[in-house]
């Protein structure tokens, strides 16, 4: 995506470095069969419909493969590539892989009921790993829902809305929505009640403000930065 964001605003430095560009997108979204030196679709499981993160490592459960979102980018990138440098026949392919890579992430990961998992592990409302031979809700890092739901969220792009229809967004919500930190007691909103707000002279609600913002002066701010560090 950033270097199709070159082509488009900054054609000189692209077309200087333009050699190195393809060699990335070739080495993800080929669509020449016949390149001698990058496989075609490297990634792509044809018969599934999605891509494969781990490709031949030997796991215990096969391939596998976390985030169905990585994935729907990596394609998307090479789509907005093509556009910007007029390639036809790579934005076609990447379209194709794109679509298959969403469909398929909307049929294996998210789980809008339990059509295809049983109704137990379906409650998660999102798969964390799909491997050859097995699935699981939990992620390389964790099994908290947060972790398993954000690693197919993220990055956020303008596909994310192609990704996450509303419908789905409609039955996940409410499961997030469980790992939500209560609301902080209205005292404790205040600017004055955070050091650093208050440091800043910042005066009425800070934390959230009125439409609902959680400021970055704010001390819930510094516990969840702390906790993520931890995971590092």
């Amino acid at each position: 995506q950033a270097a199709a964001t070159l082509a488009r605003f900054d054609p000189g430095f692209f077309d200087s470095n333009k050699a190195a560009f393809d060699v990335f997108v070739r080495d993800v979204c080929n669509p020449d069969s016949t390149d001698s030196d990058f496989p075609f679709a490297r990634h792509k499981d044809l018969f599934d419909g999605h891509s494969w993160a781990s490709g031949l490592f030997q796991q215990g459960n096969g391939k596998g493969q976390e985030s169905s979102s990585e994935s729907a980018n990596s394609y998307y990138g090479a789509y907005l590539y093509g556009l910007g440098t007029a390639n036809p026949d790579l934005y076609r392919f990447a379209h194709l892989m794109l679509t298959m890579e969403i469909q398929s992430a909307q049929t294996y990961w998210h789980m809008p009921n339990d059509n295809i998992y049983d109704n137990l592990f379906a409650s998660n409302r999102m798969v964390g790993n799909i491997g050859a031979l097995d699935v699981t809700a939990s992620t390389w890092f964790g099994s908290e829902l947060e972790y398993v739901h954000g690693i197919n969220m993220m990055p956020l792009s303008p596909v994310t809305a192609a990704l996450f229809d509303s419908q789905y967004v409609q039955t996940q919500y409410p499961v997030l929505a469980t790992r939500l930190p209560p609301p902080l007691p209205t005292n404790q909103q205040q600017c004055s009640a955070n050091p650093v707000c208050r440091n800043l002279g910042m005066i009425g609600l800070c934390c959230p403000t009125a439409d609902g913002n959680l400021l970055a002066c704010c001390d819930a701010i510094g516990q969840m930065q702390d906790e993520w560090k931890s995971l590092i």
